[in-house]
């Protein structure tokens, strides 16, 4: 098979750095979407204060039902997006008003 676009799932270290490193992207959170609304990191820091998976919150997401979506093992994952003003990044100086969004991903 060929790949058209690199792997950029909720739960992929290198997607949460780069959304991370756009402009605004420090305020979106990545969590696990648990069916009793509990919201758990996938992401935390190591003791170097590097950008890792959060091994605890994973085991905290399970035992509050976090269901798996495919073969993969994926769980079901939100991005969790502030109430603020953010740069549009097709319109560099252009600004647009967002209201807390919480984006669920399928796949």
């Amino acid at each position: 098979h060929e790949l058209y676009a690199e792997e950029h799932s909720p739960t992929n270290l290198q997607e949460y750095m780069r959304v991370r490193s756009t402009a605004g992207g420090e305020a979106v959170s990545f969590v696990y979407d648990c069916p009793d609304y509990e919201e758990f990191n996938i992401f935390g820091t190591d003791a170097s204060g590097a950008a890792c998976a959060d091994a605890a919150n994973l085991r905290m997401a399970d035992e509050h039902g976090v269901l798996v979506k495919n073969p993969r093992d994926d769980r079901f994952t939100l991005l969790l997006v502030p109430e603020g003003r953010y740069e549009l990044t097709h319109q560099p100086g252009s600004f647009a008003e967002v209201e807390e969004q919480a984006l669920t991903m399928t796949r």
